[in-house]
């Protein structure tokens, strides 16, 4: 039950969510925001996205409407193994409660049995 298999979706919602949320994945954007910002500021070669960036926004835009989904989807994924684990938890609890008030009524049996042995093997104490 804890171990579902995950659709091609959910994987892959999982596995970028796993990468988005990363300092190397900040690290490696900023970089890239930075090198395309020089490059098309300073103009030393072809400017294929002059300032004001319309380009690199369109580009952010992109990113942000798939970014958004995939976060919600693998938010979505990570509560219901949430609700998976609780409900394994709370079976498993469950299940050991039974077998505590086996063990108590047995220990009680026991009890029982004993005193009416000490009984049997010592009638003159009470």
């Amino acid at each position: 039950m804890l171990h579902d298999r995950r659709t091609f979706g959910q994987r892959a919602a999982d596995n970028f969510t796993n990468a988005f949320g990363t300092w190397t994945y900040i690290i490696i954007q900023s970089v890239i925001i930075t090198c395309w910002m020089l490059i098309n500021a300073i103009g030393i070669i072809y400017q294929w996205d002059a300032y004001p960036f319309i380009l690199l926004n369109l580009a952010f835009s992109a990113q942000a409407s798939y970014a958004a989904p995939l976060i919600l989807m693998a938010s979505n994924r990570s509560a219901q193994r949430d609700r998976l684990t609780l409900e394994h938890d709370a079976e498993e609890t469950d299940a050991i409660l039974n077998i505590q008030d086996t063990q108590l009524e047995l220990l009680k049996a026991i009890k029982a049995e004993t005193a009416l042995l000490q009984t049997l093997l010592n009638p003159q104490q009470k």
